[in-house]
């Protein structure tokens, strides 16, 4: 009896012909049981490795030891050169389930159409439409970091597109669906569109899909432009299909020029991600009580200006925010709470730490990032008198962390024989104090 369905164990098994000629699914194994914990501990795993080899590279580096040769990683970015539509001329089914690849050959000579290709958990950040072929009606794209599929109007048989658990992806990955008659089901789990707030991240069915299909049409018409009308195509509510009972309520990336009113009513959001949106105030939390949120991302906004942040003291229990990359000049215009133990002002325009209240805001802080700011400079960027410029940190009595690399300016401040080196640096524990106590102490001169 001829064998039409085909498993093997890797892409090479597939090459080299492991697989009858006549086989109509072709497929790499997939682990037996696979859950979405035991996908969350697999890439845990890999993190943990990633962070010891570094750690190892790091050791040997302070102890000027010879570096640690680690086993090689076999690089399985390229398909191998092995022409599938001559070697699977009946193939139906293609499966490539974690083989590592970053492109698809090309596919559309075999004698019968694909029907289907699954690439979860590969490489794939642009995919060429045009090599699956024009019988394609099931691709999966899932754990890839995908940016844009080239040529997505040609799938004309098109019925599902899987897109879930990518984070957040760019419009060009979907450009060009709204053309495409067959399709009726995109799944979005676990992944948000950048720019469509209206969008939900969920498994859309064909009345959503057709919805979806409308936002693009009204946004290709406008030569790309963003849209604001996804929300009212899709409903007010786009905090509901952003909320992730692990992650949080995921507001990222969606061009937001304002904080929507669900915010206040998604239950169990400690942590909410506005980051990377077009706010340029936050005054819509001002009338919002949450005393449940803990972390707040608002990194890659506008909010440089002296009421930007103004509603943020209002979360009487937040002990984490980010403010990264706003333009903020002056950390006196920041509102927060007592409550804050760790604030993030990475890449800002802050050009001193003082004329600060801190006696009431800050006296919680653990964890200060100040990196890449512009301490000890003036308006042109020169280096100007430094004394006073950190007084601020005085006041900051259980402070643990301070980064204060990326400031050139800092340069010329002097507290003791060896205090120029902590200003390249991160600062962890005891040096903090140390240098919280000269400060506060007036040893900190010019020099």
């Amino acid at each position: 009896m001829k064998q039409d369905k085909c498993k093997v164990n890797s892409i090479d098994e597939i090459c080299s012909g492991k697989c009858p000629s006549w086989s109509t699914s072709v497929a790499i194994n997939r682990p037996e049981g696979i859950t979405k914990t035991a996908a969350t501990g697999q890439r845990l795993l890999e993190n943990v490795i990633g962070i010891a080899e570094t750690g190892i590279k790091q050791f040997s580096e302070m102890l000027q030891l010879p570096p640690v040769k680690l086993l090689p990683k076999r690089d399985r970015n390229e398909f191998p050169s092995c022409i599938l539509a001559e070697k699977y001329p009946y193939l139906h089914h293609l499966g490539l389930y974690g083989a590592g690849v970053s492109a698809v050959p090309d596919l559309s000579g075999a004698k019968v159409p694909l029907e289907s290709i699954d690439l979860e958990r590969n490489n794939i950040e642009t995919l060429k439409a045009t090599n699956l072929g024009t019988g394609m009606r099931e691709i999966n794209l899932s754990y890839n970091p995908i940016k844009k599929i080239d040529g997505l109007p040609y799938l004309k048989r098109l019925e599902t597109l899987v897109l879930r658990d990518n984070g957040t992806i760019p419009v060009e990955v979907i450009y060009g669906a709204e053309t495409l008659p067959a399709l009726d089901s995109i799944d979005l789990r676990r992944t948000t569109i950048a720019g469509f707030p209206g969008i939900p991240s969920k498994k859309l069915d064909k009345a959503d899909v057709v919805k979806m299909k409308s936002v693009l049409r009204a946004t290709r018409g406008k030569q790309g432009k963003k849209i604001a009308s996804a929300s009212s195509i899709f409903g007010k509510d786009i905090c509901t299909p952003h909320f992730h009972p692990d992650a949080g309520l995921l507001l990222n990336d969606l061009g937001l020029k304002s904080i929507p009113g669900c915010v206040e009513n998604v239950k169990d959001a400690t942590v909410v991600d506005l980051s990377r949106n077009n706010l340029k105030n936050v005054t819509q939390l001002q009338a919002m009580k949450r005393d449940d949120l803990e972390s707040l991302d608002l990194s890659g906004n506008n909010l440089d200006g002296k009421d930007a942040t103004e509603g943020i003291e209002n979360f009487k229990n937040l002990k984490i925010l980010s403010l990264k990359e706003n333009g903020i000049e002056n950390m006196d215009d920041i509102r927060v709470p007592p409550s804050i133990e760790k604030l993030n002002l990475d890449g800002n325009v802050v050009r001193a730490i003082t004329n600060m209240p801190l006696d009431y805001r800050y006296k919680n802080l653990r964890e200060l990032s100040l990196r890449n700011n512009r301490l000890g400079t003036d308006g042109e960027g020169k280096e100007m008198d430094a004394t006073g410029v950190l007084n601020g940190l005085g006041a900051m009595e259980r402070l643990k962390s301070l980064d204060l690399s990326g400031n050139p300016g800092l340069r010329s401040i002097v507290c003791d024989k060896k205090n120029r080196y902590y200003w390249h640096r991160k600062l962890e524990g005891k040096e903090v104090t140390k240098l919280v106590k000269w400060i506060s102490g007036g040893k900190c001169r010019q020099s």
